[in-house]
């Protein structure tokens, strides 16, 4: 069951290439791990920017048509004030 005591020790090459085998696993997890941290910020952050991106064109089209149809109520109402003027000097 002990497979570490029926294995023969290591030679001393054998040694030195499992270290560097660690060493080296052990640097590329650090790298892995560094760069998640770099990047899972800016992820976010992209992210929530375009969020707020969509968000605001949205209101910024909604308020665009508001706008738009609140002038031509006007404009209508301006007419129908006007209209009603001139029928009534026309009247007189």
């Amino acid at each position: 069951m002990d497979d570490a005591a029926d294995e023969p020790p290591l030679t001393e090459r054998e040694r030195i290439e499992t270290d560097l085998i660690r060493s080296l696993i052990g640097s590329y997890f650090h790298i892995v791990r560094e760069s998640i941290q770099d990047l899972v910020p800016k992820a976010i952050m992209h992210l929530l920017v375009n969020h707020c991106k969509e968000v605001y064109s949205l209101i910024g089209a909604n308020l665009t048509s508001f706008r738009c149809c609140k002038q031509d109520l006007s404009q209508t109402c301006t007419e129908k004030i006007n209209s009603t003027n001139f029928s009534t000097k026309t009247r007189i």
